[in-house]
């Protein structure tokens, strides 16, 4: 007989509502981070909203107590690029532990509050492409349909959501390029495996064009 069991909401077996319900979870989906983060990853800080289902190990959970849109803000700024050269600089092995996680650098609540209407409908178009995260999109105030997966759309609400971080961290341009340029490494990364791609360094020129395009945007 299996120690734990993961039951339907009903609640027959103690389980997910149980054990969801001892943090005082109550939202029908959850946000987390991909604790693997090998030396040639793309990507080191990889935060992601899924529907309320159990996970594993290698998946910790935030329970934020604080309101979806400021949760949605919180996945924009620890989605970014200038979040991630920052991370890749504590990392030490193959692992984004809790330890390291907490220590990296976010605006506060309060910070993130004037910024919500930039960032919150790019990481709703974002994430809600499917029925699955539906409870998310109806606590950001979103009641349509999914939205469509359109590769290049989706790049260009990265590109705008990196570009806006990089401001808000207080980043000039030469400092966002030379973070940009970081992100190689021997047997790919973003820069290579882009130009391998694409035949050119698509986010870098992507970020630029819409960091170019912002002025005015800081942490108050």
């Amino acid at each position: 007989m299996p120690r734990y069991w993961v039951p339907g909401e009903d609640g027959s077996r103690p389980g997910l509502a149980t054990r969801l319900s001892e943090v005082g979870w109550n939202r029908e989906w959850l946000y987390g981070w991909r604790d693997i983060c090998r030396s040639n990853d793309e990507r080191t800080g990889i935060p992601a909203f899924l529907p309320r289902v159990a996970v594993g190990h290698t998946f910790p959970l935030m329970f934020v107590q604080r309101r979806p849109h400021l949760v949605a803000a919180l996945c924009a700024v620890q989605s970014c690029l200038v979040f991630d050269f920052v991370g890749r600089q504590k990392i030490n092995g193959a692992h984004m532990s809790l330890m390291t996680w907490k220590q990296l650098p976010v605006p506060t609540p309060e910070q993130l509050e004037p910024h919500l209407g930039f960032l919150v409908p790019r990481v709703l178009e974002l994430i809600y492409t499917t029925h699955d995260m539906e409870p998310l999109a109806r606590d950001l105030g979103h009641e349509g349909p999914p939205f469509p997966w359109d590769e290049e759309r989706r790049a260009t609400i990265r590109a705008e959501l990196d570009a806006y971080c990089f401001r808000l961290y207080g980043l000039d341009r030469q400092e966002v390029d030379y973070v940009l340029e970081t992100f190689q490494t021997a047997k790919g990364g973003l820069k290579n495996n882009e130009i391998a791609r694409f035949g050119t360094y698509r986010t870098k020129e992507l970020v630029l064009d819409a960091f170019d395009g912002l002025t005015d945007v800081a942490i108050q």
